[in-house]
């Protein structure tokens, strides 16, 4: 598979899961407030979550579309996957005492270890991107 298919495959499944989030986060606003205010976070943490978070998914949606923003997109992305992925993996080992799920639509449904498992495997893919993103413009440059 070539390169160029490849990276806009992992930015395609990237832009859907992180606009299918925030329309899930915004379409259910008042749900993921509350399941917001449950989790095991400082509570500044959780109101900057409420009011940030959906926003910075379309932002990072937006920036992987867009091609001369898409590095910026994968290196927020990576360091977002990478924060949901340690939560969970956190949430598997048992370091909370109650870990209320805040994920909307589908995901909602997933138990933790799937989770973690697609968190993990969005986290790999959208690594991968970057370092095709990266040799790209190397190659390019050279």
């Amino acid at each position: 598979m070539k390169k160029k298919t490849l990276l806009s495959i992992i930015s395609a499944l990237l832009i859907l899961l992180y606009v299918y989030t925030a329309a899930s986060k915004i379409i259910s606003f008042g749900d993921f407030q509350m399941q917001m205010r449950l989790q095991v976070l400082p509570g500044w943490l959780k109101e900057l979550l409420i009011w940030t978070l959906p926003p910075v998914e379309l932002i990072v949606a937006i920036l992987l579309f867009v091609p001369n923003a898409r590095l910026t997109g994968l290196w927020l992305s990576a360091v977002m996957l990478l924060a949901f992925t340690l939560y969970i993996g956190l949430a598997l080992f048992r370091v909370f005492d109650r870990i209320p799920c805040s994920c909307g639509g589908v995901l909602r449904s997933m138990g933790w270890s799937f989770h973690f498992w697609f968190d993990l495997f969005f986290l790999l893919s959208n690594i991968c991107a970057i370092v095709l993103t990266v040799r790209e413009r190397r190659t390019a440059n050279s």
